[in-house]
């Protein structure tokens, strides 16, 4: 499962703010100064671990040493560097030689010393064996050592915060300058990439204001930017991606920007939306993910594997209503525009803009593309589905599907045939012959709307909800025959069917996301959502993965779990088939090989694993 969200968040028992935080070596704890004490979160839950309070002192910087065994504090009040045991939190030792604030603590490689870095101009060594002073170095004037970072290697440190606007490399065996970098302002921040090959300085600039530079040879790689990469402002700290291909930034923008490393262009955000529900969409080949802001307008592509961007990311002319993915275009719903964006999915330049109404107050909330991509359907239209074939040089209008009174519209799979809902009457309507074909009296009024219409897969169920409501009504249209679905708190988000159209997943306001059987709506599986609740659910089109997109901006990319690739290694194999047939006959919660969730691993689960077989 590959999630983009806000996951956990923490705040310290005294209410302060933080003024530092770090990871610890094995990730499993986060250490935080606050001033007023020292706090050790569980990394994977948020539970305090333990609080430490320094003796008339007040904490600042922090960090953990490579073995995981203590934590070094630096302190603003006394000037002292102190060594907590992870364990607990106790004093181990306590440094006194500095006398300005501790700015910056760091442990070396073999965790056998710590250096530390103040305003005061000093850089000391601390032994952990014997705990004395090992040597210590001026390097500045007093007030000048703001911020610091050592080198992956434990022999170099990197000094930022300098009046005369320099960021400078020491070597820590000699206390000499190697390297004396010339910035336009103070530092205020500097990184190491992992491999220790480059060093980052946050520069007290608007805009683009982190450099980056080759040790080797001092080279500056950045700035300059691409002219077309957008304005991060404010950045005031950096942090390498471990594989060195990106980096993020931390400013006044709470997005938290990412730019790749081989280009500097920004290319995407730790945390893209926040307090809306993403509109997403797959590539056909299910490779590709979009996602894209119903309010600023951003729009973002990832693997949808590995969670990656596979290019920049850009604000689109206006915010984003809905939009669909073909083999080679993008098509983008504009709010307040009543048109569609057509951009190329390699070059991602626009290529054309196709109206959708004639009233420009209303958005266009349904696009569709025909299975070959050579037509565009999209909708609302003034005579219900317009369809535009795509040509070469433009596009061409070639008429409209269903009527103008058509109320909320989708199209099946295969476009053969069209749903429409309005004043409690659903009906099924025949692309072919523009007739309508079945009807289904006597819904519901659905006084706030549709939250959601749309057809099965194999085009023989409809499925409906409505905004604030508990139910989903289900149609198998070709027998007439009608089930409901009541959840059992809060409101449907969302509905959507398996790609096997055996089973319609809900998304409730609770927080849940409940699976159906569809033949005689029998729930046969239940999950939790990622963040407060799931908003919208899409399934890949080769079945294997399935986006959640929360109301609150995250956005989780979860295997589908009704494809039986048991071992997650991406493919439905004999390994598969292995864990049914080993398992067969077992029955009871969860058991391994219980492809369907009916409690038992039997000829059902068999002939799932077959049918996905080499998929």
């Amino acid at each position: 499962m590959t999630t983009r969200m806000v996951v956990r968040e923490f705040t310290s028992p005294s209410g302060n703010s933080f003024s530092q935080i770090a990871f610890s070596a094995d990730g499993a704890a986060i250490g935080a100064t606050t001033g007023t004490e020292v706090v050790l979160f569980s990394a994977s839950d948020g539970t305090v671990l333990w609080v430490s309070a320094l003796p008339n002192d007040t904490s600042f910087s922090i960090a953990f040493s490579p073995d995981n065994q203590y934590v070094a504090v630096g302190s603003a009040l006394r000037h002292r560097v102190y060594l907590l045991r992870r364990s607990d939190g106790t004093i181990a030792h306590e440094w006194a030689r500095h006398t300005r604030a501790v700015g910056a603590v760091h442990f070396t490689p073999d965790s056998q010393r710590v250096v530390s870095s103040a305003l005061d101009g000093l850089i000391c060594l601390w032994r952990l064996d014997n705990f004395t002073l090992e040597s210590e170095y001026l390097i500045g004037d007093a007030g000048s050592h703001r911020a610091s970072a050592i080198a992956p290697d434990g022999q170099m440190l990197a000094i930022a915060g300098f009046d005369d606007n320099t960021v400078r490399l020491v070597d820590l065996n000699t206390g000499q300058t190697t390297a004396t970098l010339q910035v336009p302002a103070r530092a205020v921040s500097v990184a190491f990439t992992h491999d220790g090959q480059y060093v980052a300085a946050c520069v007290a600039l608007a805009h683009h204001n982190v450099f980056v530079w080759r040790v080797s040879n001092l080279e500056q790689l950045y700035p300059p930017y691409l002219p077309e990469s957008p304005l991060i402002e404010n950045t005031r700290l950096i942090a390498f991606f471990p594989d060195g291909r990106y980096w993020v930034e931390a400013g006044s923008n709470t997005q938290l920007p990412v730019r790749a490393f081989s280009t500097g262009a920004w290319v995407d955000n730790l945390v893209p939306f926040h307090n809306e529900t993403p509109i997403v969409s797959f590539s056909p080949d299910s490779r590709t993910f979009y996602a894209a802001s119903p309010r600023s307008g951003w729009v973002y592509e990832w693997d949808s594997r590995t969670g990656y961007p596979t290019a920049p990311s850009f604000r689109e002319l206006a915010r984003v209503a809905v939009m669909a993915v073909s083999e080679r275009w993008l098509a983008i719903s504009l709010y307040d525009w009543s048109a569609v964006l057509l951009r190329d999915r390699l070059t991602r330049s626009p290529w054309l803009l196709i109206p959708g109404s004639g009233d420009l107050s209303r958005a266009v909330w349904l696009i569709d593309f025909s299975l070959d991509g050579s037509r565009l359907y999209l909708a609302p239209w003034r005579r219900g589905i317009a369809i535009w074939r795509l040509l070469p040089d433009g596009a061409l209008y070639e008429g409209a599907l269903v009527g103008p009174t058509a109320g909320h519209v989708a199209l099946s799979a295969d476009r053969r045939y069209t749903a429409s809902f309005r004043t409690s009457q659903l009906r099924v309507w025949d692309n072919l012959t523009n007739s309508v074909v079945a009807v289904r009296d006597g819904m519901p009024q659905f006084s706030y709307g549709l939250v959601s219409l749309v057809f099965s897969p194999d085009s023989a169920w409809v499925a409906c909800a409505g905004y604030d409501n508990p139910t989903v009504y289900l149609w198998n249209w070709r027998e007439n025959r009608a089930l409901s679905i009541e959840i059992s708190a809060g409101s449907v988000n969302d509905v959507v069917f398996t790609p096997d159209s055996a089973y319609i997943g809900v998304a409730s306001s609770r927080g849940r996301i409940t699976f159906w059987r569809t033949q005689d709506a029998q729930p046969v599986a239940q999950f939790t959502a990622p963040g407060i609740a799931a908003g919208r659910l899409v399934f890949s089109p080769d079945a294997k993965q399935l986006a959640i997109a929360q109301v609150d901006g995250g956005l989780t990319m979860a295997r589908n779990p009704f494809y039986p690739d048991f071992n997650n290694d991406g493919q439905v194999d004999d390994a598969d088939l292995l864990t049914v047939l080993f398992h067969f006959g077992t029955s009871g919660d969860h058991v391994l090989g219980d492809a369907n969730y009916d409690g038992i691993v039997d000829d059902a689960d068999l002939l799932l694993v077959l049918f996905h077989f080499g998929v």
